[in-house]
């Protein structure tokens, strides 16, 4: 975690290098640093009540099927990616900082590849443009 940058690291994840970094709007990162904060010792954001490693199926099974199934929607966590893509061209960001954000290096010309270096605060205040008009309300990050 990398709170004060606010972006995290994938760590496993299929890019090249195989440590993807991930962007934090300024409206989620209270979340965030609450959860974080929860449990100061555990290596990873996303772990269990023990501090060990979140696998993907407990995730999908335990948090995101109960919630998709609540509110009544046909999605897999991959849609997420999707959204985001569209939420950030319709925004109007760069192509190349899309690629960046969502991690589709192999996507990108080698100029972009070799020749673009994207500081971590474009990539968050691209993510911040996709909320900055949707009608969103958060829940105060102490009680979430």
């Amino acid at each position: 975690m990398h709170l004060e940058e606010q972006y995290f690291d994938v760590i496993d994840s299929k890019t090249e290098n195989g440590i993807q970094k991930v962007p934090i709007a300024d409206k989620l990162l209270p979340y965030y640093k609450n959860w974080y904060n929860s449990c100061p010792d555990c290596e990873y954001l996303l772990h269990t009540e023990d501090g060990k490693r979140f696998l993907y199926r407990n995730y999908y099974d335990s948090y995101w099927t109960p919630l998709v199934e609540q509110i009544g929607i046909d999605r897999t966590p991959h849609c997420t990616r999707h959204t985001c893509t569209s939420m950030l061209s319709e925004a109007g960001v760069q192509d190349t900082t899309i690629k960046k954000i969502v991690g589709h290096s192999g996507a990108m010309t080698l100029t972009e590849k070799v020749y673009t270096h994207l500081d971590m605060q474009v990539l968050v205040d691209a993510i911040n443009k996709t909320l900055e008009n949707e009608d969103i309300v958060i829940a105060d990050a102490e009680s979430a």
